[in-house]
């Protein structure tokens, strides 16, 4: 088969020609011949992962440790190393003395990947040396540490270079170790993400940002953990105030609590995810701001419905731009009259409602208002074009329900476009003004020609717009 004759097509062509086959069909093509192997090189090779497992065979030898040095002395050889994209090097238990020599190898021909853009470590231990090779790779589009160490006082003439950067350590650190500086690793100028994503880690990161006033001009977003001992933290107004340039802050609660204000002014933000309690922070006018996902005092926690409605005359006054709003909410008729009337120009509204609850109609029981009477005459704003509703549609007739809420919204303004309704058994509801969902030829949508389309059947559909 080596000699088969390809026909003569551009490579970009055969590129396309790839991008339709699914990964593992790549490999037997890339066994018909030479060329083809030639070509698929850099499909075949992106990703590189290393899991160093703590078990052993009947002989009481490590369990991959050979196949590993092999697979690694492949990957690194000058015909691969330029294909690899992504690595990953996970620890089950550190230390693992067997398994370090990989790690010591693999940091040493970094180098080599050339095209390198995602670095990951699991659970290892950055030495001076290590780091000193981290230093020497290509610049990286995101490096992450999740429960990974580092060696005290580590200087490096050349810093690490990377667009963003994950910390997570979930495990609480003992109050004798020494704190890790991961920053001090890495040129901070130009730094655009930033996830913060365990109570540890968060700390340790705004402590350092605090202490020695490390600027980030270059920061737009941040995914912080939210935890009370974080987002109370002496260190969070200095470390956000050294973010010039910080458009998208997200908020992530993990165990509930309330948080505390702090005085300080966000002048960029363009997108806003976290507890509604925290906009107060937020202050001053913001202009730029255009996206909002809020919700209440614990993860996924529903917003207070009457706290809430001081939130958005906020909103109202400091973000006339306003076009979308995904809210952890009851669509309460008080509530969406509130929104119609304060944000007439906003384009897209979803309420992500619960699923799981001891009560039969938890919006009844809560504020005494009937779940489906009150979407059938829900108030939206004039101009909204996109409405998401996540859950509670309990009944055996879905689609029956879903198509008389839908009736009614859709007669009564026009500038809907998508409706997108999901219901707790698992399927979507969908309708469109323009036929985005097709028809499956089952019978199961229906198309009008002046109404749009509907689907009753479950569709990968695009409902959050903040991704």
């Amino acid at each position: 088969m080596d000699d088969l004759r390809l026909p003569e097509l551009p490579l970009e062509i055969w590129s396309i020609v790839f991008d339709a086959v699914d990964f593992p069909s790549l490999h037997s093509v890339s066994s018909t011949c030479r060329s083809f192997r030639w070509l698929l090189y850099r499909r075949l090779y992106r990703t590189l992962t290393i899991i160093c497992e703590y078990s052993y065979d009947l002989t009481s030898q490590r369990r991959g440790l050979t196949d590993t040095f092999n697979r690694l002395e492949f990957f690194t050889s000058a015909l691969i190393a330029p294909c690899l994209q992504s690595c990953t090097i996970l620890f089950r238990r550190w230390p693992d003395p067997d398994f370090e020599p990989i790690l010591d190898i693999l940091c040493e021909r970094l180098s080599r990947f050339t095209n390198l853009k995602r670095l990951v470590f699991e659970n290892v231990l950055i030495t001076s040396q290590r780091a000193r090779f981290l230093s020497q790779t290509t610049p990286l589009q995101y490096l992450s540490f999740s429960n990974c160490n580092m060696e005290p006082d580590v200087i490096l003439d050349r810093k690490i270079f990377a667009d963003a950067l994950s910390l997570c350590y979930v495990r609480d650190r003992c109050p004798d170790d020494p704190p890790n500086q991961w920053l001090s690793l890495l040129n901070t100028s130009n730094i655009s993400h930033l996830y913060l994503d365990a109570r540890s880690s968060a700390l340790e990161t705004l402590s350092e940002i605090a202490t020695y006033q490390i600027q980030l001009p270059c920061i737009k977003v941040i995914h912080l953990n939210c935890e009370d001992d974080v987002v109370t933290s002496e260190h969070l107004p200095t470390a956000l105030s050294m973010c010039s340039s910080l458009s998208k802050l997200h908020l992530q609660p993990r165990k509930g609590g309330m948080v505390v204000s702090f005085p300080h002014v966000f002048q960029h933000l363009s997108m806003y995810e976290g507890p509604h309690y925290f906009l107060p922070s937020l202050q001053g006018y913001q202009k730029e701001l255009r996206r909002v996902k809020l919700f209440g005092d614990r993860y996924q926690g529903i917003c207070d419905l009457i706290d809430i409605r001081e939130d958005f005359r906020y909103f109202h006054s400091h973000a006339p731009n306003l076009e979308s709003m995904y809210l952890r909410a009851f669509p309460t008729s008080e509530l969406c009259h509130s929104i119609a009337e304060l944000f007439p120009n906003l384009r897209s509204l979803a309420f992500w409602l619960p699923l799981q609850t001891q009560a039969l109609c938890p919006m009844l029981a809560l504020t005494q208002e009937p779940f489906l009477p009150s979407l059938m005459k829900m108030s939206l704003p004039l101009r909204l074009e996109n409405l998401v509703i996540l859950g509670m549609l309990f009944s055996n007739s879905n689609q029956l329900q879903g198509s008389q809420i839908i009736e009614n919204l859709t007669s009564k303004y026009p500038s809907l476009r998508h409706i997108y309704l999901y219901f707790p058994q698992g399927d979507w509801f969908t309708w469109s003004r323009f036929p985005d969902v097709a028809d499956d030829g089952d019978d199961n949508g229906k198309v009008g020609p002046d109404r749009g389309a509907m689907a009753f059947n479950r569709f990968d559909v695009t409902y959050d717009w903040f991704s």
